[in-house]
């Protein structure tokens, strides 16, 4: 689907916040985790740059696997991010050991409207390899799949494929309370 050049009103909005789920210590070396941090890091800027108000990645800052923060604050950070987005965003490069995947059972489970982004559907773990099918069903948040094949997409298909998401979810700001 090609996406049109001009973002419709509610992308944009101040407000609207993305959690960006991509694997880190699943890797097995420094160099390919730095390569995929590059294009995920591109990727939030793109977002930033007036289509989203803020985007979520734990491995921002983080340069190399030696710089992993604390399991427990990790946990924590993330849980409350995730509770305060508007999209969840998976994107899963290939199939690695990853704490993705629970953040992903985290967002259905909080309801968060879900984008997986992966090579293909078999790549994504057996319950996610065709949740599209039941988004909006029996209280499942809206779900999303997009799959890019062989080689990793370059931030701008990611970013696409993420604009492409909040578009098809009609994804607005809106108040989060804390209870």
């Amino acid at each position: 689907m090609k996406l049109s050049n001009k973002l419709p009103k509610h992308v944009g909005v101040a407000g609207v916040r993305v959690f960006l789920a991509a694997p880190m210590s699943g890797f097995d070396s420094d160099t390919e985790y730095k390569e995929h941090r590059l294009i995920v890091n591109e990727t939030c800027e793109r977002l930033e740059q007036g289509i989203v108000e803020s985007v979520y990645f734990a491995g921002r800052d983080i340069s190399s696997k030696s710089d992993f923060t604390k399991e427990s604050d990790a946990f924590r950070s993330d849980f409350n991010a995730l509770l305060n987005c508007d999209l969840f965003v998976l994107y899963y490069p290939k199939p690695v050991r990853s704490s993705v995947l629970v953040e992903a059972g985290m967002a259905i489970g909080s309801r968060k409207p879900c984008l997986f982004v992966a090579p293909h559907a078999d790549d994504l773990v057996y319950l996610l390899r065709n949740a599209e099918e039941a988004s909006g069903t029996s209280g499942i948040p809206p779900i999303a799949i997009r799959k890019f094949g062989a080689e990793a997409p370059s931030a701008k298909r990611l970013t696409d494929f993420i604009v492409e998401t909040l578009q098809l979810f009609e994804i607005q700001h809106r108040e989060y309370s804390c209870a």
